[in-house]
């Protein structure tokens, strides 16, 4: 199923637009860095709703909607004469996204529908530009054009996006998709990523093992939650909110009582989605713990799973909190 591009430039952008807005709903923990509808011209805005009433959305999914369809995509082979894309110009184009959002718009689908092989040299350079929405906007093609080749310079967009301040969902969109879609080309990729020597590759392998049956993503994952590096352990601890074996929970309450405060937040973050009854020991003990954002993600999960009390604060509450403290400082030494 293709849709082929509209003459109508309205159509085109608003389908854009509504490709983005989409792919808002389909990650989570990470903040969306795209469009808004206020910024939207008032033409695109009327047909979005258009759209959107005719339930138009599922005919558009495969080539400008919904990302979960994106890799499966089969784009009719192209002659260069039938493609003119003027790298200057889209540049400029996609850069002036603030205050020219409808050409912006309307470029972005002209680069997701007409960009060839010959075009993933340039797309690489666009998906480190400085600007998100130029990035964003270069990942739906490259990933059409590399599929699981792509996920490297997804990944490291994705890092320098989080470096900068700007975490990007449609990146995170994307490099999801393909792994999701490709989970037998992505074992021995993610496994080489495990042995890097380099911490942010061994995050990045933690990260795509969440998209992945738990089957296989076990393991490993289980592996990076022992991991010396800390951003490793809390990605894995992040990724482990997809599954829930007894090993998964077992692991997760006892990196419960890791010495670093960031890896006991996102293993309680996670415990408090995924949590059965068996985690119940390990979490009353850890209503004790120093960190406020750990206390407050166990008594809720306890409470969850029917535990209401919360410990009376006695003398001996204060206690095992700066013993608790006294032990992470040791373990932070060592």
């Amino acid at each position: 199923m293709l849709v082929i591009m509209s003459p109508n430039p309205v159509d085109n952008a608003a389908k854009y637009a509504l490709s983005l807005m989409a792919s808002k709903e389909m990650v989570s923990n990470v903040p969306f860095s795209g469009l808004v509808i206020e910024q939207i011209d008032v033409a695109i805005q009327k047909r979005m709703l258009i759209m959107l009433n005719q339930n138009l959305t599922t005919k558009i999914s495969v080539s400008v909607s919904l990302v979960s369809a994106y890799p499966a995509m089969q784009h009719p082979a192209k002659t260069t004469d039938q493609i003119s894309i003027s790298w200057h110009a889209t540049l400029t184009e996609l850069r002036a996204y603030r205050t020219q959002i409808y050409r912006a718009l309307q470029m972005a689908a002209h680069l997701d529908e007409a960009s060839t092989e010959a075009d993933i040299e340039p797309l690489n350079a666009l998906l480190n530009d400085p600007e998100p929405f130029v990035r964003e906007a270069a990942a739906r093609p490259l990933a059409r054009l590399q599929g699981v080749m792509a996920l490297p310079a997804l990944l490291y967009a994705m890092r320098e996006c989080e470096r900068a301040g700007t975490p990007s969902r449609p990146l995170s969109n994307v490099a999801a998709q393909l792994v999701r879609t490709h989970p037998a080309e992505m074992q021995s990729i993610l496994q080489q990523m495990q042995n890097d020597s380099d911490s942010d590759t061994r995050k990045d392998a933690a990260w795509s093992y969440g998209f992945l049956d738990e089957s296989v993503a076990q393991a490993p994952l289980l592996l990076a939650l022992r991991d010396s590096e800390v951003t490793v352990r809390i990605a894995a601890a992040n990724a482990m909110r997809s599954f829930s074996s007894p090993a998964i929970l077992a692991a997760l309450c006892h990196s419960l009582f890791d010495p670093i405060e960031q890896v006991r937040v996102a293993v309680a973050a996670t415990l408090s989605q995924i949590a059965t009854s068996d985690s119940i020991p390990a979490l009353s003990r850890a209503q004790y713990d120093s960190s406020q954002a750990v206390r407050v993600f166990v008594n809720y999960t306890l409470k969850r799973l029917g535990v209401s009390e919360s410990p009376p604060v006695t003398t001996t509450t204060f206690i095992q909190r700066a013993t608790s403290r006294t032990l992470q400082k040791i373990f932070a030494r060592a």
